[in-house]
Order: C-alpha cells, then sequence, then structure tokens
C-alpha cells in the first residue's frame, strides 16, 4: 500500500462529503480496489451535524473511521497517524479536494524522497491563487518562517509515527514537523509539477498573526535545543512582519552573508 489519505472534520459535513467523493473519485481512477494502493482514513471529532451520516453513506470507500471527541486537529491528525499502514501520508481536510480525478495516480511515480510536495490552488472567499511548492526546502527555509502547503504533501508514515505532531501546537504543528526532521534528520525533499489539490483558506490556520507567533516560539524553542544557531539578521526579521520590504531585504543580506561564509 502506498499511499494513506486522512481527512480529519468537525460539524463540516458538506465540506466533508466533497473531500470524501474527491478521494473516492480518485481511488477508481487507479483501477484498483480500496486496500491497493490506497487507504482512507477519516477522524471525525465527535460532529453533532449530519457527518456521521455523510461517512456511513460512504464507509464502503473508507478503511478505517472513528468519531469522538478529540482535543484539538492536530491530536486528530495523529490519531490517524497511528492506524496509517501506507508508506506515505497525505492530510486532506474537510473542503479540501484533489486537483483532478486522477491526481494521485500521477503523484505516485514521484514519490522517492521523505517529503515529496506539489503544487496547491488556495481557495479563498474571494476568489481562488495559485501557490507553488520550493524547488529546495533547508533549515534556512524554515528560519525565515517559510512553510509549505501541508494538504499538497506526501509525508513519509514512518517519521509521522516516530515524532507525532506537536500537539500543544494549534496551527504549526506541520511546520514544527517538518522543519525538525530536514534540520536535524536530514530528511530529503522533492518537489513534483504536479498541482495536487485545492485547499480551503478559510480554516484556523488563516490566522496568519497567530501562526507567525507559533513558528515564532518553535524557532525560540529549537534554538534553545541546540537544533540551529541564532542569526542576528534573522532574529532582526524575526520581528517584522513576513513578506513587508524590510523583511525580503533582511532575507536577502543573510543569504548573501551565507553565500560568503560557504566561499571563504
Amino acid at each position: 500500500m502506498k499511499v494513506t489519505v486522512i481527512t480529519i472534520n468537525y460539524n463540516h459535513s458538506e465540506q466533508l462529503e466533497a473531500t470524501i467523493r474527491s478521494v473516492v473519485s480518485n481511488v477508481g481512477a487507479l483501477g484498483d480496489a480500496l486496500g491497493g494502493e490506497v487507504e482512507y482514513i477519516v477522524i471525525d471529532g465527535g460532529s453533532t451535524d449530519s457527518s456521521i451520516c455523510v461517512i456511513r453513506r460512504y464507509s464502503e470507500f473508507i478503511s478505517y473511521w472513528v468519531s469522538e471527541k478529540d482535543k484539538g486537529v492536530y491530536h486528530a491528525m495523529n490519531k490517524g497517524i497511528s492506524v496509517a499502514r501506507g508508506e506515505y501520508c497525505l492530510f486532506l481536510n474537510s473542503g479540501d479536494t484533489f486537483y483532478e480525478e486522477d491526481t494521485l495516480k500521477k503523484a505516485l511515480p514521484f514519490l522517492n524522497a521523505d517529503f515529496v510536495c506539489g503544487n496547491a490552488v488556495l481557495k479563498y472567499a474571494d476568489g481562488m491563487s495559485a501557490w507553488s511548492a520550493p524547488q529546495s526546502v533547508d533549515a534556512l527555509f524554515f528560519m525565515q518562517r517559510f512553510s509549505v502547503c501541508h494538504q499538497s504533501l506526501f509525508i513519509r508514515t514512518d517519521l509521522l509515527k516516530l515524532r507525532p505532531y506537536n500537539e500543544s501546537l494549534q496551527i504549526v504543528g506541520d511546520y514544527e514537523q517538518m522543519f525538525y526532521e530536514v534540520a536535524v534528520n536530514c530528511r530529503t525533499y522533492k518537489k513534483m509539477d504536479l498541482t495536487v489539490c485545492y485547499y480551503g483558506c478559510d480554516g484556523i490556520s488563516s490566522n496568519h498573526e497567530r501562526a507567525d507567533s507559533e513558528k515564532r516560539k518553535v524557532l525560540d524553542e529549537f534554538r534553545y535545543l541546540g537544533y540551529i544557531e541564532r542569526d542576528e539578521l534573522l532574529d532582526l526579521a524575526g520581528r517584522l512582519k513576513v513578506g513587508s520590504q524590510k523583511y525580503r531585504l533582511l532575507l536577502l543580506l543573510t543569504k548573501c552573508l551565507i553565500h560568503i561564509r560557504l566561499w571563504k
């Protein structure tokens, strides 16, 4: 079994059905019965709407599901990871859908690194925008408080089982997990030129100020534990808003200095 797709949900029955139908279409496009290349897991947080009815309606296409109260997003995701049997995990939460009906079929040949990331289409209340996966990621990438689209990221399941998501974080647990694996364990990353999903930017992760605040805490913790070294310019950039002119200038200076150090 190559991929475990995990969907977490709480009181979003309509969005949940759209996600399930998208997964079912992709399994069908593989020409394989459930349990062949794809495993599908749904973790519901004890919904009080019609979500359970939706899950039961499609239960023949779902390998495992549960509906019970949880402690938050990352606790729910960890519950899915704990029962996952695929080589890779992909998280499509309620409202997120695959870009095409054969996206998984197209993605499978690319899955040969610890982290494999494709492109995404971000859905906002007033429209959509394309997001492109970075060509490469390293510790500096994360120190700049950048991250990847989690819904278009395939992750080796073994890594997630060995070190599950930090449940004390509410928004950037996926950022912290990938940052740790890349910076500490030197895990491999690969970009694939494939659009993986439509991602709805209306959940808790859309609170950019709160997310950035959590990223700063992760950086402070990683420095304290000795996983990354302190950098004065990045510290200064850390006090600025991501994307501002001063922020971009400081990042440019930091990259130039790093290149100079490497050439010495």
